[in-house]
């Protein structure tokens, strides 16, 4: 029997590391003050100035799991860190998803106030990975923002919380809930609070008032839509004819804007509607046309140009309407015959894309492509 025993002992210490690590939990949490981790020593180095305190910071080893996900067998690290300058607090963002480049920010704009804060771990209620907590001390109690990440990026604040006054309002991909200890209320909101295109973070409300303007912007956005006829795309394909059979002129993403021409046709199940998306027309089954946005994870892909490229308004015209020059962002709405249908916005690039902007197809070759433009910026540094 002993002799079993040890040959079993022999055995597991020949088998390699990652076999005895399939039980690891979904993540780990570490809280830090005073010196960074080693993880995160390189990264932030190059963005922290020298001599300045590190007064309080967290970190997330997610083990093959990621805020939204199921499980994909990449491990990342996400942090958020608060240090003490000559300056004052300044807020620090690092996050890390294995075979992607770190990605590491400067938040500072983020803190509601320049002293009295830290940065701690939250679990929050119906998350399965933890989020990232800042507290403010203030003479009525703490007011707290809880930060998500998503990919290698900061992506959200998820929920403003006031203790002392007992009002929460969290921020559900887009659907808005004030609660407090007498009611709790939601409001549907057209503008989600993604940090790569907020300016600031009093974007996102902190009282009852706040919160119900989102609605009455909602209202006054859909209102305004529905007397232009523009709808939104609910990521279908467009086709030449209206029956599924059709020729595919692209898969459009959902949200993209188009306007309804007025004309339908029946269908099997739904009716089709003709649509106009820039300058290119088709056909969509209605059930994939919206009246609004749709307000679930549903990101709009950005491109920019790599090198010079032309713009064409259709994709088999000779002639292109511009050359573009490289650096130019843009959203990708759909892909046709090797080139992407495109939508360039008349001022910086933001979550939704720019129904009045400029409209045209070019080259997939030499494109980036991301979900935001910290992504893009990333891959232009790599290049």
């Amino acid at each position: 029997m002993f002799r079993r025993i040890a040959l079993l002992l022999l055995t597991l210490m020949m088998l390699p590391a990652s076999s005895l690590a399939d039980d690891r939990p979904p993540y780990e949490v570490f809280t830090f003050s005073d010196t960074l981790p080693e993880q995160l020593q390189e990264p932030l180095s190059a963005i922290i100035p020298s001599g300045c305190r590190i007064l309080s910071g967290a970190m997330i080893q997610h083990n093959g799991y990621h805020y939204g996900t199921s499980p994909d067998d990449l491990d990342s690290y996400t942090a958020l860190v608060l240090t003490d300058t000559e300056d004052g607090l300044r807020l620090y963002a690092a996050a890390w998803v294995e075979t992607l480049p770190w990605q590491v920010n400067d938040y500072t704009r983020f803190l509601r106030q320049k002293t009295n804060a830290s940065v701690s771990i939250h679990q929050p209620e119906g998350y399965r990975i933890p989020v990232f907590r800042v507290d403010y001390a203030v003479q009525d109690g703490t007011v707290s923002d809880l930060f998500t990440f998503w990919g290698n990026q900061i992506w959200s604040i998820y929920a403003h919380v006031d203790q002392f006054r007992g009002v929460t309002i969290k921020n559900d991909h887009g659907y808005v809930t004030y609660s407090d200890s007498s009611m709790q209320k939601g409001y549907a909101s057209l503008n989600p609070f993604y940090l790569d295109y907020m300016e600031d973070i009093s974007a996102f409300p902190t009282t009852r008032a706040a919160a119900e303007a989102l609605a009455i912007t909602h209202e006054t956005a859909v209102a305004s839509d529905a007397a232009i006829n523009r709808v939104y795309a609910g990521g279908a394909n467009l086709r030449a004819e209206p029956t599924g059979k059709a020729e595919s002129l692209g898969k459009y993403s959902t949200n993209v804007p188009m306007t309804f021409t007025g004309k339908q046709s029946p269908g099997a199940n739904w009716p089709w509607y003709q649509v106009q998306i820039g300058q290119t027309t088709g056909w969509m089954s209605s059930d994939y046309v919206y009246i609004a946005p749709y307000l679930g994870v549903a990101i709009i892909p950005l491109g920019r140009t790599a090198d010079s490229c032309p713009l064409y308004a259709h994709p088999g015209d000779s002639q292109p309407l511009q050359q573009l020059e490289p650096g130019v962002t843009f959203h990708i709405l759909a892909e046709y015959n090797g080139m992407y249908h495109i939508c360039i916005p008349r001022d910086d690039i933001s979550w939704a894309v720019d129904a009045e902007g400029l409209y045209g197809y070019i080259p997939k070759s030499n494109v980036l492509t991301g979900a935001s433009p910290t992504v893009l910026d990333a891959l232009e540094n790599t290049r």
